[in-house]
């Protein structure tokens, strides 16, 4: 209950703030996360070959200790596992800030199209870190194509920038050199979040992201003639005013990224026992 009603006040106070956004603050944010955008377009195909990379390294024999130190590669952060004990506090705190930047940018790309928040909050599962924001399904399938792009790669632009923004702290501020474990985490965490979200893979922001790239309609359906209004309005992307074989390769697309995916968790954690 003291969740629920956590819950209830984070999206009245989101929904205040964000509908006081001017008309020239939400085109400027709309510019914003059209960059973002463009940077998710630019992360699909590296996610899925880091993916490919990572399988065929870890099915493959475990490489020598010198070795796991020339190139950089994904690894499950489980304290007391795969990370000492001790960091888990500044693994938690990074994960928490990682995850609420993360849906902050869903919500504000949302409000700067329009699109109402019918929920936020942030949840602890088996003291794992969670945060989320649950949008308008009806603004949602309103959005054209330009719109719905900025709506699903917002999240991982956010990362993104958080990711680049604590390297940078660490780099040119040796003062925070005490709070390096928690920046550092914080990096890492959000470069994984920014990359492997855009991943072509069922309940990931690559989904929405794909869906919206090669099933929306470019315009928002209410810009389009009547008969596309009614193709369009038993789904919110648009799949039935495209070749069904277009939307076919899309769904298998994110079969194979979503086995992919499985496979390499699978993979990291038989290798972690």
């Amino acid at each position: 209950m003291h969740m629920t009603r956590l819950t209830h006040s984070l999206c009245c106070l989101l929904n205040r703030l964000l509908s006081g956004l001017t008309s020239r603050q939400k085109r400027s944010l709309q510019r914003w996360f059209d960059v973002g955008a463009a940077a998710g377009l630019a992360a699909g195909a590296p996610s899925v070959l880091l993916l490919l990379a990572e399988l065929v390294a870890l099915g493959g024999p475990r490489p020598a200790a010198a070795e796991q130190q020339v190139a950089p590669r994904l690894q499950l952060a489980l304290p007391g596992v795969t990370l000492p004990a001790s960091h888990a506090l500044p693994l938690w705190l990074a994960l928490a800030a990682s995850l609420v930047v993360h849906e902050a940018g869903h919500a504000l790309a949302a409000a700067a199209e329009g699109v109402h928040v019918r929920g936020a909050g942030l949840s602890l599962a088996l003291l794992v870190p969670a945060a989320f924001v649950r949008l308008d399904d009806a603004d949602l399938a309103a959005l054209g194509r330009r719109g719905m792009l900025r709506v699903a790669a917002a999240g991982a632009w956010h990362n993104l920038v958080l990711c680049l923004g604590c390297w940078g702290a660490l780099c040119v501020l040796p003062a925070l050199r005490m709070l390096q474990l928690l920046l550092g985490y914080t990096a890492s965490l959000s470069a994984a979040l920014a990359l492997l979200n855009m991943a072509p893979v069922h309940w990931l922001d690559g989904q929405h992201f794909l869906q919206a790239l090669l099933l929306r309609p470019r315009r928002p359906p209410k810009e389009l003639p009547e008969h596309a209004r009614q193709g369009s309005s038993d789904g919110s992307s648009g799949s039935s005013m495209v070749p069904s074989g277009r939307a076919a390769a899309v769904q298998w697309t994110l079969h194979a990224g979503t086995a992919l995916y499985a496979a390499v968790v699978l993979l990291h954690l038989l290798r972690a026992r």
